[in-house]
């Protein structure tokens, strides 16, 4: 919510200076587009002494790293894949549908928000990681660790761009790192179970990946923030959508029919 005031405020593209460090306030999707289309971005890779989440990932690494990158998802990201995974949105849409009729059948007020983000991280985590946090099968509130964990780190990073010097004992910096290494210990789990064992997710691809330059493949820190990054970039997007398109369908009755 800073960040839609600054935008309303200043406009889509607003540069921001705290002390030393420098902070570009993003909100116009062409523009961002552009940006991310660029391989020397030069981006910071941390904000008051914190690094910032998926530095290495396809959205903010540079040069070479940053092309290898986009190729690897370029080429896995195709029309085809995607009618691959057709049946598992369908399975977890399933899972939605019947947590929803049954809160109805119950007389409560079902969150329609709640309900879709846990839809998203599931099906992000299996999709990408080859992991399923089960998130539907939990109830009101409860959260995965992992999950909770993430969230949390996306909440302190976002609100260390704007309000990072006032933490001048570093007690959000130390909660931020002690954070980052539950995160980092989960990730490098669910890497090693993807080594150990074939599948389709896009951490297979990640692992099977070479650079045509060098030859060489992604390091574990880099594959790690090319997994955050998908969870950065796709699930609070995908939950808005879908949570706009039930709304728009639940308030028109002949679209929903």
């Amino acid at each position: 919510s800073s960040f839609w005031a600054i935008e309303e405020q200043y406009g889509p593209l607003v540069k921001l200076r705290v002390f030393n460090d420098v902070i570009y306030v993003c909100a116009d999707p062409d523009a961002f587009d552009k940006i991310s289309q660029v391989s020397e971005k030069r981006l910071p890779t941390e904000t008051f002494g914190m690094k910032t989440m998926a530095c290495k990932g396809v959205f903010i690494a540079d040069g070479q790293q940053w092309q290898f990158a986009r190729n690897t998802f370029q080429e896995k990201l195709t029309p085809e894949l995607l009618d691959d995974l057709v049946p598992v949105f369908a399975e977890k849409t399933r899972e939605l549908q019947d947590h929803a009729l049954r809160a109805g059948l119950e007389g409560q007020v079902v969150d329609a928000m709640d309900w879709v983000e846990r839809l998203t991280y599931d099906v992000i985590c299996k999709v990408g990681f080859a992991y399923d946090p089960d998130m539907l099968a939990r109830s009101q509130g409860e959260k995965e660790p992992f999950v909770e964990v993430f969230d949390e780190l996306l909440e302190i990073s976002i609100n260390a761009a704007l309000y990072g010097a006032a933490d001048i004992l570093g007690t959000v910096k130390q909660k931020f790192e002690t954070k980052t290494e539950f995160l980092n210990k989960s990730l490098d789990d669910m890497i090693e179970s993807a080594r150990s064992k074939p599948g389709t997710s896009l951490l297979h691809h990640l692992l099977k990946a070479k650079c045509p330059l060098t030859g060489a493949g992604f390091d574990q820190s880099e594959i790690r923030d090319q997994l955050i990054t998908l969870l950065v970039a796709g699930h609070k997007t995908t939950t808005l959508l879908l949570t706009w398109s039930l709304w728009h369908l639940a308030t028109n009755g002949d679209a929903e029919m």
